[in-house]
């Protein structure tokens, strides 16, 4: 079979069964051989849902499978190069591109005249139209604004995951009122800050879609902030709270606070039991427990731990891990269903 548009004058039941064989990549690389190839692809694929995009700054989308393992990664390039000779029409927009395969990870470079955020949103579209799927996971980069993420809520009923990403560098800084208004529009299920931000910045009202918060940068958020969030699953592990205010945190719970939280995971300044549980009216278990939260995470409760239980008969592990400081609360049953 020398050209792939030899394939869309197979029988329509052989066409689709050399479709459905084809990788990811592949069937990408068809579709943008012609419009009806287009079509052929997308009427003939098997619909999946192990497939997931993620729109990755302004200039980059990626085409993942639920183990988070790539299969195609899309970047959008302004300089118009002279060495490629591959033409197409997406969105309407005739643009030229190339591939690459470096160890099995392929890489397609489009190369447009227009805005990079206009051609990346073409290539969503694309994306979208030929898989009939959406964007799950939207990073935001310190210097992409947030036009991507206003656009995308428009076009979806809502993105899995917002992650606002400083890429470990603490000169790629976040504007506060840039985390605001990220944290105030999104209509994500997932929010989670690894912005360095070195404004003062208070945390507004979570969006009730918000299920699961973290912030892995900085410590600014109080304690306040955590028992008003009405969220499944929060981290804050450089946060640091004092010996009084997780016991007042865990006080807070036990008398009906926080109803829909199912882990909580925040660092400690210092950590003196008998502080740490006074009042409380625990019990210890002589038993190894696994807590498996919401977002996969896990809390191994050693042999000796805490347990307290509400007037409605719910019941949370607690310990304090040596290794990291971190205090790790678990409310029962777990997101694999064990008590």
């Amino acid at each position: 079979m020398s050209s792939p548009l030899y394939l869309l004058r197979l029988p329509q039941l052989v066409c689709a069964e050399i479709i459905n064989s084809m990788k990811t990549t592949e069937q990408f690389a068809i579709s943008l051989c012609s419009r009806r190839a287009f079509f052929v692809i997308k009427s003939l694929r098997r619909r999946s849902n192990l497939l997931e995009l993620e729109a990755f700054g302004y200039d980059t989308v990626c085409v993942k499978d639920k183990n988070s393992k790539l299969n195609l990664k899309i970047i959008h390039l302004l300089e118009m190069p002279t060495h490629s000779e591959n033409r197409t029409i997406i969105r309407g927009v005739s643009v030229t591109y190339d591939f690459k395969n470096d160890k099995g990870e392929v890489t397609v470079n489009i190369y447009w005249k227009d805005p990079k955020l206009v051609g990346t949103m073409n290539v969503i579209e694309h994306l979208c139209d030929l898989f009939q799927s959406e964007v799950s996971v939207l990073v935001i980069l310190y210097d992409t604004g947030t036009e991507l993420m206003d656009w995308l809520q428009k076009r979806q009923k809502t993105i899995k995951c917002v992650l606002v990403n400083s890429e470990k560098s603490e000169e790629k800084i976040f504007k506060a009122e840039d985390l605001k208004y990220i944290v105030l529009t999104s209509k994500s299920e997932v929010i989670q800050l690894n912005a360095f931000c070195f404004e003062p910045f208070q945390l507004p009202e979570l969006p009730k879609t918000c299920k699961v918060f973290e912030a892995h940068r900085g410590k600014w958020l109080s304690l306040n902030e955590i028992m008003s969030m009405n969220c499944t699953d929060i981290f804050a592990k450089e946060t640091e709270f004092t010996i009084e205010e997780i016991n007042e945190f865990i006080r807070h719970w036990k008398n009906g606070g926080s109803p829909r939280l199912k882990a909580l995971q925040v660092g400690m300044k210092q950590y003196m039991w008998p502080g740490l549980i006074f009042g409380l009216g625990l019990r210890w278990l002589l038993e190894v427990k696994t807590y498996v939260t919401p977002n996969r995470a896990k809390f191994q409760f050693e042999i000796l731990h805490t347990e307290i239980e509400r007037d409605d008969g719910v019941k949370a592990n607690f310990k304090i891990d040596q290794d990291t400081g971190h205090f790790c609360f678990g409310v029962w049953p777990d997101a694999e269903g064990s008590t």
